[in-house]
C-alpha cells in the first residue's frame, strides 16, 4: 500500500475521484460540524486534500494530516489550508481541536488492530472536551461494482 502513496499519489487522486462524491461527503460533514458550532476542523488522512478546498471554501479553519507527503503535494500550493505529515496512530496537534473527521478509507488502510486502537487515542488526546468526532467507514459492495464496471 506504500508505493500506492508515493509513486502513484497521482493514480490514487484520478481513481478516488471516479467513485467518490466529494461534494456530497462534503455536505455531511458541513451539516453535522454547523450543528455543533465548530468553525475548525482537523482531517486526518487527507490524502490529496479533495475535502479541503470545500471546507476553506465554507470558512471553516482547516488542517490536514497525512503520513505521505506525495499525497499532501498534490495541488496544496493553492489552498489557504494547513497541512501536516504524520502517521495517525502518533501525532501532536499544536492546540486541541473541536472537532476531526475520520473517512472511511482511511482506517482501512491500518495493517494491525494495535493501529487502529493507537489512532483512537491519540485523536482522543487532540480533541478538545467536550469534542466532536465524525468516523465513517466504506461499504465495499457499494463502490466495488463500480470500480469493476
Amino acid at each position: 500500500m506504500s508505493t500506492l502513496y508515493k509513486s502513484l499519489a497521482n493514480v490514487y487522486e484520478a481513481m478516488y475521484k471516479t467513485f467518490i462524491n466529494y461534494d456530497e461527503e462534503f455536505r455531511v460533514y458541513q451539516q453535522l460540524l454547523h450543528k455543533y458550532n465548530c468553525d475548525a476542523v482537523f482531517e486526518i488522512g487527507c490524502g490529496t486534500g479533495n475535502l479541503a478546498r470545500s471546507f476553506a471554501d465554507d470558512g471553516f479553519n482547516y488542517i490536514g494530516l497525512d503520513s505521505s507527503g506525495d499525497m499532501l503535494n498534490i495541488e496544496k500550493n493553492t489552498l489557504a489550508c494547513n497541512f501536516l505529515q504524520g502517521p495517525m496512530q502518533d501525532f501532536v496537534s499544536d492546540k486541541p481541536t473541536k472537532s476531526a473527521i475520520v473517512t472511511g478509507r482511511i482506517i482501512s488502510y491500518l495493517p494491525t488492530n494495535k493501529d487502529v486502537f493507537d489512532s483512537f487515542i491519540t485523536i482522543n488526546k487532540n480533541l478538545q472536551v467536550p469534542g466532536i468526532l465524525c468516523f465513517d467507514f466504506i461499504d465495499a459492495n457499494k463502490f466495488i461494482p463500480l470500480i469493476s464496471g
